[in-house]
């Protein structure tokens, strides 16, 4: 698991599976909800990744299973047409 600093309000990490990923996982994810901040799972590319990090109450994903990184046009469109995916877990 890698940590990114908090910024913007949100606490990031990329989240792999592993029963000690799971854990620390669930462990920032309760973190960030104790500070009234949101938490970005990056990194999912699975199906099972996406189930687990919904089921710790993680607010928003982004990864390959969602999207390959874009050109910014073709970023705008996906966003437009996507908008109500459930990249985003708090809704």
């Amino acid at each position: 698991m890698i940590l990114k600093p908090v910024k913007g309000g949100y606490l990031e990490c990329i989240i792999l599976i592993g029963i000690k990923d799971y854990a620390i996982a669930r462990s920032i994810i309760e973190m960030a909800k104790a500070m009234n901040i949101s938490s970005i799972a990056e990194g999912i590319e699975t199906e099972t990744q996406q189930i687990l990090l919904k089921g710790l109450r993680c607010n928003e994903a982004q990864g390959y299973l969602f999207s390959q990184p874009l050109p910014f046009d073709q970023f705008v469109e996906f966003t437009q047409a996507n908008h109500d995916t459930s990249m985003n877990f708090s809704k």
